[in-house]
């Protein structure tokens, strides 16, 4: 799981600076849905008040310093606590 979420983490941080800005995941979010298509939330895939929203949702459980970036360490330490981000992981690791 540790390597899942460290290749996610690089997934999400699209220029390698070892931060996950709110555009970078934005970004990344935005493609997921538009590559699964119909089997997205309808709402997000053609919503982008949506997006914002679950990246707002997504900042807070992974900021944990606040300072607008997700680093490595807080993103594996929001992942390992939370069963709700380690399900979406694994399904996303399905789907693909």
């Amino acid at each position: 799981m540790d390597e899942k979420l460290r290749w996610t983490f690089s997934l999400y941080d699209i220029n390698g600076d070892g931060c996950i800005t709110r555009e970078e995941m934005t970004d990344i979010v935005t493609a997921v849905y538009e590559l699964m298509g119909k089997f997205a939330d309808p709402n997000l895939s053609q919503n982008h008040e949506g997006v914002r929203q679950k990246v707002d949702r997504m900042f807070q459980k992974m900021d944990g310093n606040k300072d607008g970036v997700v680093t490595l360490s807080e993103f594996l330490e929001a992942c390992n606590s939370d069963p709700e981000i380690t399900t979406n992981i694994a399904a996303l690791d399905t789907a693909f």
